[in-house]
């Protein structure tokens, strides 16, 4: 069986911006009393502050003037509130509504509910969303997309958030990374691929297919770009 590489709505699946900021690592989480290396359960934790990069606010606030809702994807837990608060912080975005939700959160379907009915507005959250969802007219923000946590697989997943309504089928995704890591290469030459195999088969809207592909290309598309039964 050869998976056909496109949505329902006809439209490509968008492919992500990266932007490489060298200084955008995670912070670490230090003993409140020691300064010393911690993880996150201890009862001393010290939460470090976030400094964000500019061209995070720049991305955010350009898709939140044009009415998009926007997820925020970060790595960790407790980066959730970390990241949400400054955002919420931010006087420029005083007015906009900032969700915030992670796989330990109690009211994250009530979180998820409000975010698919507010735009446009700001959903920070880790990778229990990226997917089984769909939310119309929504960009997407990877923080930290360099992080060892985030295989090409989870980055594409996380990537298809965008895009995926047909009343919008269009949408930006932005990867920031402080490295252009083998997985987020993969998964913007696998979603680049999908692309170029459904405009080949004549698949997307009004475009014209320049050739069809031949069973290697076919093969070779259900083995490395099937995403998760439709998920991307």
């Amino acid at each position: 069986m050869i998976t056909v590489p496109v949505r329902h709505h006809g439209h490509p699946v968008p492919v992500p911006q990266v932007i490489l900021c060298r200084h955008h690592l995670v912070p670490e989480l230090r003993d409140s009393h020691t300064g010393s290396h911690t993880n996150r359960h201890s009862s001393r934790i010290k939460t470090p502050a976030v400094h964000l990069p500019e061209e995070f606010w720049l991305k955010l606030k350009e898709s939140l003037a044009a009415g998009k809702r926007v997820f925020v994807f970060v790595p960790r837990i407790w980066l959730v509130e970390a990241v949400a608060g400054e955002i919420a912080a931010c006087s420029e975005l005083s007015p906009i509504p900032v969700f915030a939700t992670h796989s330990r959160d109690p009211r994250r379907d009530e979180q998820r509910e409000l975010f698919v009915k507010t735009a446009p507005s700001v959903m920070v959250t880790t990778s229990v969303l990226e997917r089984g969802i769909t939310v119309p007219k929504a960009d997407v923000i990877v923080l930290y997309a360099h992080d060892d946590l985030y295989d090409a697989r989870t980055l594409i997943q996380m990537a298809g958030r965008s895009g995926r309504s047909a009343s919008h089928p269009i949408g930006s995704v932005y990867f920031l990374a402080a490295a252009n890591t083998k997985s987020i290469q993969w998964a913007v030459a696998s979603l680049k691929e999908i692309n170029a195999v459904a405009r080949a088969r004549g698949l997307l809207v009004g475009e014209e297919s320049p050739r069809l592909p031949n069973i290697e290309e076919s093969d070779r598309l259900e083995c490395n770009l099937i995403s998760n039964n439709g998920q991307f």
